[in-house]
């Protein structure tokens, strides 16, 4: 029988038909899951959010940057892509996703998935200093139409998201937290479907047991 490492061969009729990860693996692999559909479904709660407040706000407020003059577009925007990376973020415990996940069947999702978690590690996470770029003004000069400074001004030049934009994140959050949802219950099935469990919840271990 042939083994990998972490893994443990299936055999059948004297040949190997396929790898299977322990139980403790699949149970690590479950815990890493639904910890990312919690993050993904955050994600796609504070898109909508954000979409039922700015969308009635610059309906409201038509001005050349719809709705960014909302004290709460810019928040909203960071909370969203934040829940959405950490999952694809690298951490000492139970690893990012898989590369399986990165993929999405919609051009529009993919770009929208690319896009996060770009600005998480430009905007969000770190300060890139070519993407967020500062500027200073003379007197008298604004980065801002129609406004002046009074002495020495400064500004800083980087990109943001739009309404649209949100929209594609929103359901982008949508499609993956959807696919998460079905992987866990297909876990959660394998793993404890006709066992006998205890009365009251237990703690998911990374062991061979319950």
């Amino acid at each position: 029988m042939v083994e990998r490492d972490g893994e443990h061969g299936v055999s059948g009729d004297g040949f190997q038909t396929k790898f299977n990860h322990t139980r403790a693996e699949r149970k690590r692999e479950l815990h890493k899951l639904i910890l990312a559909h919690s993050d993904i479904h955050a994600a796609f709660n504070a898109a909508e959010h954000f979409l039922s407040i700015m969308i009635a706000h610059a309906g409201a407020n038509r001005k050349e940057y719809a709705g960014m003059d909302h004290p709460l577009y810019n928040p909203l925007v960071e909370a969203i892509v934040i829940s959405y990376a950490r999952p694809f973020t690298t951490n000492n415990s139970l690893g990012e996703l898989k590369k399986e996940w990165h993929k999405f069947s919609h051009p529009r999702i993919q770009r929208a998935h690319e896009k996060l978690l770009k600005a998480r590690n430009e905007l969000i996470a770190h300060s890139d200093m070519l993407v967020r770029n500062v500027k200073i003004h003379p007197p008298g000069r604004s980065a801002v139409k129609g406004c002046n400074t009074v002495g020495v001004g400064y500004a800083i030049r980087t990109y943001s998201f739009s309404i649209p934009h949100v929209i594609d994140f929103r359901d982008t959050a949508l499609d993956l937290a959807k696919r998460l949802h079905a992987t866990v219950e297909t876990l959660l099935n394998e793993l404890y479907e006709g066992m006998d469990l205890p009365a009251k919840g237990f703690d998911l271990r990374f062991d061979e047991g319950l």
